[in-house]
């Protein structure tokens, strides 16, 4: 018992050369992981690239937001649909068609589509014209009823230059 007793203690050493081999180790691996990810997802971007343009060049080309022809239609002043009291409604439309040719179309057809729209406006009501809600669905079905006039889908928007109850 004595010469363990007697023996002086081992000064620590330096730390294991193990750990910080594993630690390089797993860096190293890491690093060529994510380059590996890297090198796959600049592959897939390229490839999509080059796709995009072959697909486009099928598809036919869509206009950008472009407005077409637009005409005005004469200001229209009726009475409403109300029993009890005289109302009037003054409004005044322009229309974006679809092409120069529907202009002269309209041109023609004036009286049959001023009827319509007049006939329509007359049995709104004050509750009718009211709120953007209203206005919406006036636009929508004047529309409609000029489409109907001219025989097909001509009428691209209705813009609402002027709108008044009295």
């Amino acid at each position: 018992m004595s010469d363990q007793a007697d023996a002086p203690a081992k000064p620590a050493g330096p730390p294991k050369q193990k750990t910080s081999k594993l630690v390089l180790l797993l860096l190293l691996a890491n690093l060529g992981g994510t380059g590996y990810g890297v090198f796959l997802a600049m592959q897939t971007a390229e490839a999509a690239a080059h796709a995009a343009p072959a697909a486009q060049a099928h598809e036919p080309e869509k206009p950008k937001n472009e407005v077409g022809p637009v005409t005005p239609l004469e200001p229209f002043i009726v009475n409403l649909n109300e029993p009890d009291a005289s109302r009037y409604l003054k409004a005044t439309f322009e229309l974006e068609v679809a092409s120069a040719e529907v202009i002269a179309q309209l041109e023609k057809l004036k009286r049959p589509v001023r009827d319509e729209v007049l006939r329509y406006l007359s049995s709104l009501s004050v509750a009718d014209t009211q709120g953007e809600a209203g206005k919406s669905k006036i636009q929508k079905e004047v529309i409609t009823r000029i489409d109907r006039q001219l025989g097909g889908e001509q009428v691209r928007r209705l813009f609402i230059v002027e709108f008044m109850v009295q």
